[in-house]
């Protein structure tokens, strides 16, 4: 059986969840673990076999050290991570540390870290493979580079960022200096690069592709589908896509062709 879904996606929060045959994987606890727990049961499961972290910032592990302790699971992250995240409830045997680029497996899935352009110590996407199919989860990417693309190249499905409006950042609430850490190539994609990023996906065989990890005050789900789908259509590209729910569970597999 495979399984792969949101439980929450944006600058709130983020959180998403695997299944392949009997393993199941959480990426990111940026939810809280009471949230978790009521997700994985509403999907029909019970449980998971290990976490994987992206990175330290809170909206991505503000859940991790209850949900750790709760649930006694390994957690993965890479160690310029663990060094900031270095939280006593998670204990020494449950921690393991991941380097980008190194394929590891956990039960029937195989894992590889991927590096990401983003203002924290060593940011990192997933890219999984469940027996032969591909998939990633790749958000806090400020920049669009070959060897980020590479690495997603032919992936069945594909959740990827598209965090602002560039429009809506502009004429937004922000203070100047958080609107040019978004803008720079370690802060966040807007629609436009999440268009590009689409274009060059679909070209390399991907089928599914799911917009994540918006923001709340800079853009719409309205805008990052139009904008990204407006893209695919002109390069003549037909595929299925989606936004992430932010609060809601999504379902990364159901189709939504344009």
């Amino acid at each position: 059986m495979l399984r792969f879904f949101t439980f929450s996606s944006g600058s709130s929060g983020n959180c998403a969840f695997v299944k392949y045959n009997k393993t199941r994987l959480l990426i990111d606890c940026g939810i809280s673990c009471k949230r978790i727990n009521t997700a994985i049961r509403n999907i029909g499961e019970t449980d998971v076999d290990a976490v994987l972290i992206t990175h330290e910032h809170s909206d991505h592990v503000s859940g991790l050290r209850v949900f750790s302790k709760a649930h006694c699971v390994p957690v993965y992250a890479t160690g310029p991570t663990w060094n900031y995240i270095c939280d006593e409830n998670i204990p020494l045997f449950n921690r393991r540390i991941s380097v980008p680029g190194t394929t590891f497996s956990i039960g029937d899935i195989d894992i590889t870290p991927i590096p990401t352009s983003h203002d924290s110590a060593d940011s990192v996407g997933y890219v999984l493979n469940c027996g032969g199919r591909r998939f990633a989860v790749a958000t806090d990417n400020g920049k669009l580079t070959g060897e980020f693309a590479e690495f997603l190249r032919g992936c069945d499905t594909a959740l990827i960022e598209a965090n602002y409006d560039p429009k809506m950042l502009e004429n937004g609430p922000y203070p100047l200096p958080l609107k040019k850490r978004i803008l720079s190539p370690v802060g966040h994609m807007s629609n436009d690069q999440a268009g590009k990023l689409a274009c060059a996906l679909a070209r390399s065989g991907t089928k599914r592709i799911v917009l994540g990890h918006l923001s709340l005050e800079n853009n719409t789900p309205d805008k990052a589908f139009g904008t990204v789908s407006s893209m695919l259509k002109e390069e003549g590209h037909c595929v299925s896509l989606a936004v992430a729910d932010r609060y809601e569970i999504t379902d990364l597999l159901r189709d939504n062709i344009i």
